[in-house]
């Protein structure tokens, strides 16, 4: 048995049967769907542990949005989705269908057939109408204010500058620095606003 391949098959046959009807391309473990600014993406996530006899990975999505990247960034080309590149949003598919964070193996007790069944169940009814939902910078803004995570405001900031709601985005960085008790972070937060605001950082 080799986990390795079982898992790329896997990812490849969710590809074939649930992304790639919906105009998804595949490159390596990326499959990407755009439509400039946006590009939507799931991404087969290895562990470094992971061996030919047991392989652990995770799904994860992403939405890019080129705009965003070079308010973010700086001026830059765009050279695609990379999990070194923070997307405007990320999530991990296991959390969003089960509602906990979820770490898929496969060893030599895996049900394959079942995993595979579940894992396309799962991009179809919760990753595919995950982005059909995020399909605007406003119905973004919406999702990070339901959430309220003060880890996430310069994701919103970054947002509401773009929407030209500098106001908003001052508002969203103030109260989160209120939030956090860490003063490097709270540092970090007003330096990030200022880069976007393009204001000179003190």
């Amino acid at each position: 048995m080799n986990a390795h391949k079982l898992r790329d098959e896997i990812f490849s046959e969710i590809y074939k049967t649930v992304l790639k009807p919906h105009g998804f391309k595949k490159k390596g473990h990326w499959v990407v769907k755009s439509t400039l600014p946006f590009h939507w993406a799931v991404y087969l996530r290895s562990s470094r542990w992971s061996r030919t006899t047991r392989a652990v990975f995770w799904l994860d999505l992403y939405i890019y949005n080129e705009l965003f990247d070079s308010l973010m960034y700086g001026p830059r080309e765009f050279k695609g989705p990379a999990e070194s590149v923070p997307g405007i949003v990320t999530e991990d598919l296991g959390r969003l269908a089960l509602q906990q964070p979820v770490t898929l193996e496969i060893d030599h007790n895996t049900d394959v057939l079942r995993l595979k069944e579940e894992l396309v169940k799962q991009v179809s009814e919760v990753a595919l109408p995950f982005f059909a939902q995020l399909n605007s910078l406003e119905k973004i803004v919406q999702y990070y204010t339901v959430r309220d995570i003060p880890s996430e405001a310069p994701f919103l900031a970054g947002i509401y500058i773009l929407l030209n709601r500098r106001l908003d985005a001052v508002d969203v960085i103030e109260k989160a620095s209120t939030l956090s008790p860490n003063e490097t972070v709270r540092e970090w937060n007003k330096k990030i606003l200022a880069k976007m605001l393009g204001e000179p950082s003190v």
